[in-house]
């Protein structure tokens, strides 16, 4: 025998579609520099570390560049200095993002937020 629905029986009505539930948007990924704090990643002239004020790079000694400075970091620029086989340092400021190049060095600045200056070595490219 089959069930019917009989007199003061409920039939099952047919159900509705689910809704779907609204997917979540991921959270920016923040950005973090490929050799972290370790600035010793620098000396062959190929890296990526997260400076901070009065951050000394050093590269080995048979490069031309010898160091790289962070003298100071504010929240409109980054001031450097860069010693090579010149008598006397080099001496500027980046604002914002952009590139540097010295003596057989160049240095690309990202700044991903207010708090943080990540810098990227690799050798110079002359064109």
């Amino acid at each position: 025998m089959t069930p019917t629905a009989g007199k003061g029986q409920r039939s099952a009505s047919p159900s509705s579609p689910a809704t779907p539930s609204p997917t979540p948007t991921p959270s920016p990924t923040r950005k973090e520099a490929r050799d972290g704090r370790d600035l010793d990643a620098c000396l062959d002239r190929t890296c990526e570390v997260e400076v901070r004020d009065g951050d000394t790079i050093r590269f080995a000694p048979k490069f031309i560049s010898e160091t790289f400075t962070v003298d100071r970091i504010t929240d409109d620029r980054v001031e450097f200095s860069a010693t090579d086989d010149q008598p006397s340092p080099l001496r500027g400021w980046v604002g914002g993002t952009g590139t540097v190049q010295t003596g057989d060095i160049h240095v690309d600045f990202d700044r991903p937020d207010d708090e943080r200056v990540i810098l990227k070595f690799s050798p110079r490219r002359d064109e």
